[in-house]
């Protein structure tokens, strides 16, 4: 292989495969550009504005094909970026205090670097001469010109796989970790990896196969690529190209199917451009967070009947907003607001609603009416919101004792019990995946159906409604043909098959365990896509796994964790697959080079993942404090992993027979919420749609599947999450957006994604600077171990514990 350099630009990657492209005007070099909002014409086809608003408002309709993607920063700080992101943050997921640091922070990061390269790498072409290669030889400048946008995109793309979307490390190093750390089981590294990376590609494989119809489709919007946010590794085209816009007061880069609102011109220059308030909003939201963050945590969540009564348990379990129902509770924190749910500026009004029916519905009917109401399931021997385990006296639940009967765990401490408001949240999350599938059949069955078995007369030929001029712009670029994702999927099939069976006491999920996961997940992903697609919020299948894990798994925990790390996670891997896929189609995005940079950037991270607590298993003594003999002031305890360890213990050894089975206090409710709430409710929604059909497009929008699976951050998050998130999100989404929908256009993503970017970066600030210094923060009334002042909320209503001492033993 020979290479020789020239001084002359030319394209970022070059060969005989390179596609040729033009831009939109290139196409299109006739016409007004209002001609272009109202419709975009593609050939000889004409296509109308966007379905949906948000789109036709948010991003552009034109392509710049010239612009360099395939170049050698946005590999050198795409794969830095990866790889950062992969080490540090599965090294803080066993830290006392975890911490991610999210893919915003690398996107942020890489906008200075990006430019410095530009500006210091040399002009030089690299020709790279491969021997037997059937055609000219591979091209690459080594500085093709400004950083441009599309780089940066798929910088993020890396970015997000090196924070495992979201999750911070590899879901898979659970089951690892539980068998190692908590059971004490042999796995090799190898057997590890191949669990790891396999977990999370196969997804990808069937994912690949559903593109046309949840990435192609024009009502398939997904709302989250709409900006960057901290929780779910969404990137989107207007913060990328906020970062990238002009920095000129008024300007405004992108265009819109709709008519701009005509307004006064030094009105316009009185306007700030979307750059300076993202910059500006970035840096107020970054210095203020050290103040709710750090100084004065009470401002994350301030509840008035806590403090009007101080020695009430009944008026601290209504207005706690950490503990309790959160009436009277507000929050002056934005971390608060989005750390569980994420931006609530992102969210359209309508999933706005149906959240609020859902949560409200938990929060302020149904666990008042059992607790203090009926006393169902005798609630009040426990606290009203809780996750613990407790016998039916309202003491904690021994699971060592329970361990020492298999045969019968409940022989000795009686039936397990949890608090009312866990348990209808519990029965809820087995109904939302069936009325995800219920609702996707009744609303989606056809024109899905028409997708794929078109009958129309031409292949070619596509629903006029489906389509808008995204997805025609795109076809300019060479699709991915279907079997790489055939190969993928096979490969990856392969490779998990080739350690379950002759590693079978490391693995311990046969091979067709394996095979039921998958097949669940992948009849599941394109029901949840369509739903994800088009609410941004995301079913979840865990518990249905775990409960179904206990019945054909008895006994055995990592089995359990298995078929819910390839039932459930390999699932949601193929959503951020076409999450990000969709991400690409508004940025215009070559495929094939959106598809090399998920598949590379997730084998990195895999990787590094893997070796990150490979290393960690080596080098720290007593981890996760799984043999009990670890000093109490380490600071490695590994707080996530004793969570899934507490959870394997009830659905994989406890088993599912003794919470919401045959043997279980709670079999009623859960037999009730999968037949109404998975299959009545949906089906009312839809035969109310078809006898009213003037109201039927209102009808249309009541979402079953996100009403049932709104609570499902309880009791994780709290009512305060909640309320604040909701009344944030009216305000901006609604309010904003139906009466100053002008201002909403140019600054509502802006403005997520700055309190996103300032919160982010100050947290991670906080938590390097003052990590593991004893008591963290300054101890004071505003900073008292009950951020919230409600130190009596944790505490079960019929107690004979005094009302003047706190109840620790709930907490």
């Amino acid at each position: 292989m020979a290479i020789e350099l020239s001084s002359r630009r030319n394209a970022p990657l070059a060969g005989c495969c390179s596609p040729q492209t033009s831009t939109y005007e290139e196409q299109n070099p006739s016409g007004s550009a209002n001609e272009k909002h109202q419709s975009s014409s593609v050939g000889n086809k004409e296509y109308g504005p966007h379905p949906i608003e948000q789109v036709r408002m948010t991003v552009a309709e034109t392509d710049d094909a010239s612009l360099p993607v395939w170049t050698v920063r946005m590999w050198v700080l795409g794969i830095a970026s990866c790889t950062f992101l992969a080490f540090i943050n599965q090294l803080f997921q066993y830290r006392s205090e975890p911490m991610k640091i999210t893919a915003l922070s690398a996107t942020l990061a890489a906008l200075p670097l990006g430019h410095a390269m530009a500006f210091l790498l040399p002009d030089y072409t690299v020709w790279l001469r491969i021997p037997f290669r059937a055609c000219r030889p591979l091209t690459f400048s080594l500085n093709p010109g400004p950083f441009n946008v599309k780089e940066h995109v798929l910088i993020a793309i890396f970015a997000n796989a090196g924070n495992a979307f979201g999750y911070g490390g590899a879901f898979a190093l659970e089951m690892v970790n539980l068998a190692k750390i908590f059971f004490g089981m042999r796995i090799t590294f190898y057997v590890g990896l191949v669990l790891v990376l396999s977990s999370q590609m196969i997804g990808y494989g069937w994912a690949g196969l559903m593109r046309k119809k949840l990435i192609n489709s024009a009502v398939m919007w997904w709302p989250s690529t709409m900006k960057s946010t901290s929780r779910e590794s969404d990137s989107c085209s207007i913060f990328e190209r906020t970062l990238h816009e002009t920095n000129h007061r008024g300007k405004i880069s992108l265009q819109s199917t709709t008519t701009r609102v005509q307004l006064r011109k030094d009105e316009w220059q009185r306007r700030m451009s979307r750059s300076q308030v993202f910059y500006v909003i970035t840096v107020a939201s970054f210095a203020y967070y050290v103040i709710p963050g750090y100084f004065i945590p009470w401002l994350t969540c301030i509840s008035l009947l806590c403090l009007l009564c101080p020695n009430s348990v009944l008026a601290q379990q209504i207005g706690s907003g950490f503990k309790g129902l959160g009436i009277g509770a507000f929050t002056m924190d934005w971390a608060a607001v989005s750390s569980f749910l994420g931006s609530p500026l992102v969210f359209p009004a309508f999933v706005l609603v149906n959240m609020t029916v859902g949560a409200g519905l938990v929060l302020y009917v149904v666990t008042p009416l059992l607790y203090y109401g009926t006393n169902s399931y005798k609630a009040r021997n426990f606290p009203i919101f809780s996750s613990s385990l407790f016998t039916e006296h309202g003491q904690r639940y021994n699971v060592t004792v329970a361990l020492l009967h298999p045969e019968n765990p409940t022989a000795i401490q009686g039936d397990l019990y949890l608090s009312v408001s866990f348990a209808v949240i519990i029965a809820l999350l087995f109904a939302a995946p069936i009325s995800t599938v219920t609702h996707f059949l009744l609303f989606h069955g056809k024109e899905t159906f028409q997708s794929f078995w078109p009958r129309a007369a031409s292949k070619d030929q596509e629903p006029v409604d489906l389509v808008d001029v995204h997805t025609h712009l795109m076809k300019r670029y060479p699709d991915i043909p279907k079997r790489w994702f055939v190969v993928l999927l096979v490969l990856c099939i392969v490779g998990v098959m080739a350690i379950s069976v002759p590693f079978k006491d490391q693995v311990q999920i046969p091979w067709w365990g394996i095979l039921l996961g998958c097949t669940m997940a992948a009849l599941l992903t394109l029901p949840v896509g369509v739903i994800m697609a088009t609410t941004n919020m995301s079913p979840s299948l865990m518990v249905l796994m775990q409960f179904i894990g206990g019945y054909i798994f008895p006994g055995n925990p990592i089995a359990n964790q298995g078929l819910k790390l390839f039932g459930h996670m390999s699932m949601q891997q193929a959503i951020f697959f076409l999450q990000d896929f969709k991400l690409g189609h508004y940025m215009k995005i070559p495929p094939r080079m959106m598809f090399a940079v998920q598949v590379i950037g997730t084998i990195i991270a895999g990787t590094v993942d893997m070796g990150t607590a490979w290393w960690l298993y080596n080098s720290v003594p007593h981890l996760c404090n799984a043999d009990g003999k670890s000093d109490v002031a380490s600071a490695w305890t590994c707080p996530w992993d004793i969570v899934a360890y507490d959870t394997s213990i009830v659905w994989g050894v406890l088993g599912p027979d003794y919470t919401f089975g045959s043997k279980g206090v709670y079999k009623n409710i859960a037999f009730y919420m999968l037949l109404g709430g998975g299959v009545l409710a949906p089906l009312l929604v839809w035969l109310l749609a078809k006898i009213f059909p003037n109201a039927s497009p209102w009808i249309k929008l009541i979402n079953v599947p996100v009403i049932l699976g709104a609570s499902g951050w309880m009791p994780a998050a709290s009512s305060i999450n909640y309320t604040s998130w909701l009344c944030v999100g009216f305000i901006f989404n609604y309010y904003v957006f139906k009466y100053h929908k002008t201002w909403w256009k140019e600054y509502n993503f802006v403005i997520s994604a700055a309190l996103d970017a300032g919160t982010t970066i100050m947290g991670l600030f906080i938590s390097i600077s003052f990590m593991g210094q004893p008591g963290g923060t300054p101890r004071w009334w505003g900073s008292s171990a009950y951020s919230d002042h409600c130190r009596l909320s944790n505490c079960p209503l019929d107690s004979t514990r005094s009302s003047s001492l706190s109840c620790e033993i709930y907490n």
